[in-house]
């Protein structure tokens, strides 16, 4: 249960920021991150409604309508509660991208996910590496140890290379 509101608010917070900072956001979530169904639900919440306004409580809902109102009063419309929903919405859905990653060894997480939401995998693009080409791990490995300051440029490099072997 600790882990499904951990995810729950992640999410939250994200959306937040992409409706009311018009920030950009990529999620990358990994079969890890969603264990059980009750995880993935929350993830569907976003994917396949569009809508998360039922995620706010009444005091959270408030503080979106008072930053939403100088949002769309600086844009020289009038404010409604329907408008700042309806903006802030569009800035989530406009901002925001969510990447679900399965592990090709583990078919069986992908199947249940399928079977469990269908939905989920019906609205986005789906992309299906089937194989990494060597090029791709290399290139992959390099990102993520060039990300340690102790790792020289030829120990990356030849890091890669001993990993993809």
């Amino acid at each position: 249960e600790l882990e499904r509101l951990m995810i729950f608010k992640l999410l939250k917070t994200t959306c937040t920021q992409c409706g009311l900072e018009d920030k950009r956001v990529v999620l990358l979530i990994t079969s890890d991150d969603i264990p059980t169904p009750a995880h993935m639900a929350v993830v569907q919440d976003l994917l396949v409604a569009g809508s998360v306004g039922h995620w706010y409580s009444s005091e959270d809902r408030v503080q979106i309508m008072n930053a939403m109102r100088s949002i769309i009063l600086k844009s020289g419309l009038l404010f409604t509660e329907d408008l700042a929903w309806e903006m802030f919405n569009s800035n989530i859905l406009r901002n925001i991208r969510v990447v679900l990653t399965f592990p090709a060894v583990d078919g069986h997480a992908f199947q249940r996910c399928v079977r469990l939401f269908p939905a989920v995998v019906s609205a986005p693009s789906l992309i299906i590496e089937d194989h990494w080409s060597q090029e791709i791990m290399i290139d992959t490995a390099d990102h993520y140890l060039h990300e340690n300051p102790r790792f020289s440029e030829d120990l990356v490099h030849g890091l890669s290379r001993l990993l993809v072997e």
